[in-house]
């Protein structure tokens, strides 16, 4: 029964990326697919297209009768080819903001770089100590008792287990928290200073929407995954939440794809309404929309 259910989240997960993806596909044409190959135009794609592949692929081998070679064999893609691939390219999307909003500063950019390779090495950890398990527990469709076809693990029958797992929630959630809070900082200050003239007080909105969408998006999509990594790591840590590990796994892929594209997404599309001359194709030279007619959009144009 529980893998029926997981095959029911992983089938709506699917639909739900899928959705949004037609939703804003002709969004995507015009800022994403008619600009320049690019480190964030890679970043894009990745985090829009490989979660909904990896979902597919999930579904597929627990719904498919396979032998138990093959089952153990996706027990290792699931594991490498999952949340340690997953996550750190996307939470790339989230640094890259916080440190354009910093002016690029190669202060922040130990410090990124720092918080990011401890949470790196941390999920690799974490991956190496549950995927052996997994494939070695993997259960076929052949095995079990149930009859019903698709590709599991014993290991998930463990209790215990997933307490390693909060090794990598730890930095996980202290990045995004300190990452919020960057954030936050660098909002409060502009607001601060525009209190004492009366005369600016839509400067933030109305002369810099690309700061303003930077600020509001981030913040936004930068407190959603922090809960949601929140929420898992409680159910690691709490064995009555084990049971529902497999759907808010699942989710939290959906929350991670759909966050990445939106921040990347929406800054495209304010910059180029704002700065494109109506004659050109905005280039994706970096990692923010830029039209190539125009030398510069804003003091952050250089980052996501």
């Amino acid at each position: 029964m529980e893998a029926q259910t997981r095959n029911y989240v992983a089938t709506s997960c699917i639909t739900v990326l899928a959705y949004d993806i037609v939703l804003y596909f002709d969004e995507e044409v015009i800022y994403i697919w008619r600009s320049l190959w690019s480190i964030p135009k890679l970043l894009y794609v990745f985090c829009r297209y490989y979660p909904l592949i990896h979902l597919c692929v999930t579904l597929t081998f627990g719904t498919h009768q396979i032998s138990q070679h093959v089952c153990q064999e996706y027990w290792w893609y699931y594991g490498f080819g999952g949340y340690v691939l997953i996550v750190p390219i996307i939470s790339l999307i989230f640094f890259f903001r916080v440190w354009a909003l910093y002016g690029n500063s190669w202060q922040m950019n130990a410090l990124l770089s720092l918080m990011f390779l401890g949470e790196f090495v941390s999920e690799i950890v974490t991956t190496i100590h549950v995927t052996i398990p997994d494939a070695r527990n993997a259960v076929s469709d052949s095995l079990t008792s149930n009859g019903l076809p698709g590709c599991d693990t014993k290991i998930w029958l463990d209790p215990h287990f997933n307490t390693f797992q909060t090794l990598a929630w730890v930095p996980f959630l202290a990045n995004g928290g300190l990452l919020f809070l960057f954030m936050l900082f660098k909002l409060w200050t502009p607001l601060q200073k525009r209190r004492a003239d009366r005369e600016q007080v839509h400067y933030f909105e109305l002369k810099s929407p690309i700061l303003s969408s930077m600020f509001k998006d981030g913040i936004l999509y930068f407190f959603i995954v922090f809960a949601s990594g929140a929420l898992l790591m409680l159910k690691d840590l709490i064995p009555s939440m084990n049971v529902f590990g497999g759907y808010f796994h699942l989710w939290f892929i959906v929350i991670l794809s759909l966050s990445g594209a939106r921040l990347i997404l929406n800054l495209r599309r304010i910059a180029t309404v704002e700065h494109s001359s109506g004659t050109s194709t905005p280039a994706f030279t970096t990692f923010a929309a830029r039209n190539p007619n125009i030398e510069s959009i804003a003091t952050t144009s250089s980052s996501v």
